[in-house]
């Protein structure tokens, strides 16, 4: 309305019922930019009719209000396109955190499941005489227990390679809850459950060069100025195993 000609003033006129005001406007040159600027003394002096001066004012008054709104929005949008980046960076990160709040929560879920499902492996036949026997195994006896137990291990841990504390903890404890006479001077817990991470270590090292397991082991290996022994590198899975479990007779 801003930009209107005198003559685009009194088409309005007309289409609003005002046409008896079209003469009036004209001879007074009343532009769009001037129909704006009119106030109430103005148009008392324009339009004599009360009727017509309330109709007018009211037509000017609506359409500034409706300016009024269309410039806010206007101005809403662009505040908005302006953020619109940082909106979105901070969707990602709520994003981002949820997901990884989800993670964590099945990580934790699939742990409870773990913890309440497992049972120890059906043991081979001779391992079971031995163990119904309620007699301390020997070595070989006891490498298979362990072997066999690892195998298990890693059939609920869906072929990784990687228990965790806790999970190491479950079964040493499943192990010596359902054969109390492992538990050799009370050291049986340790013992056992330190031959049970050495078996892993040993499956670990012909696939040392994996991906996986460098992942591993920079996430999970020896802090910085420890190293392992180079006689434990070099030990043979009996070694390995023994070194644990012949403490128990000491």
């Amino acid at each position: 309305m801003e930009s209107w000609s005198v003559e685009q003033v009194c088409n309005w006129l007309k289409q609003r019922n005002l046409g008896e005001l079209v003469p009036k406007f004209r001879e007074e040159e009343i532009s769009g930019a001037a129909l704006l600027a009119l106030n109430d003394r103005m148009v008392q002096q324009l339009v004599k009719k009360i009727g017509h001066q309330a109709v007018l004012m009211d037509l000017i008054k609506k359409y500034q209000q409706q300016k009024s709104g269309l410039e806010s929005l206007t101005y809403c949008c662009e505040m908005a396109s302006q953020k619109f980046p940082e909106i979105l960076r901070l969707i990602d990160q709520r994003v981002l955190k949820q997901k990884k709040n989800l993670k964590s929560f099945f990580a934790r879920h699939k742990m409870l499941q773990w913890t309440s499902s497992y049972v120890l492996p059906d043991f081979p036949y001779d391992v079971k005489c031995i163990l119904a026997e309620k007699k301390c195994p020997d070595h070989s006896m006891r490498i298979r227990i362990i072997e066999f137990l690892q195998a298990d291990m890693t059939k609920y841990l869906e072929g990784s390679l990687y228990p965790n504390t806790q999970q190491y903890n479950i079964v040493t404890n499943a192990l010596l809850q359902a054969y109390p006479f492992l538990d050799e001077d009370g050291n049986g817990f340790l013992l056992w459950k330190r031959a049970l991470k050495d078996r892993f270590k040993y499956v670990r090292r012909p696939i040392e060069d994996d991906e996986q397991v460098l992942r591993n082991k920079c996430k999970f290996g020896h802090r910085r100025g420890q190293s392992r022994k180079s006689s434990f590198a070099e030990n043979t899975l009996d070694d390995v195993i023994g070194v644990s479990l012949k403490l128990s007779h000491k």
